[in-house]
């Protein structure tokens, strides 16, 4: 089976009306420059989704949640190097931590019942 082959603002727009249908529209803040004027604005969050978030998304939670390696996840999302796509699949300082303390508990539940 073959996908058909829609443009990336075809792709963003059918984004958008996903988002809008399944009620994403909690109020994100949106900070624009134009030269040395700077812009923030809230925006409905349905609104401002596109597919460089859906990419984004995908690989950070798929390897920070799902625990998929960075070079299955590297062959999906087109990066050329491990660090380029670590990067790009950057999580908070908050989940960093989460992650590590379920790791230390996994590693702990092994050490403990062998």
């Amino acid at each position: 089976y073959h996908l058909p082959k829609i443009s990336n603002q075809k792709f963003n727009n059918y984004i958008k009306e996903a988002a809008k249908i399944a009620g994403l529209d909690r109020q994100v803040l949106i900070r624009t420059t134009n030269g040395k004027t700077n812009s923030r604005d809230y925006h409905p969050l349905h609104e401002v989704l596109s597919s460089h978030c859906a990419r984004r998304s995908f690989a950070s939670n798929f390897f920070h949640e799902v625990g998929i390696p960075a070079a299955v996840l590297m062959k999906i999302t087109g990066h050329q190097t491990e660090s380029q796509f670590k990067e790009y699949a950057d999580v908070s300082g908050e989940k960093n931590a989460e992650i590590f303390l379920e790791f230390l508990a996994q590693r702990a539940k092994h050490l403990i019942h062998g």
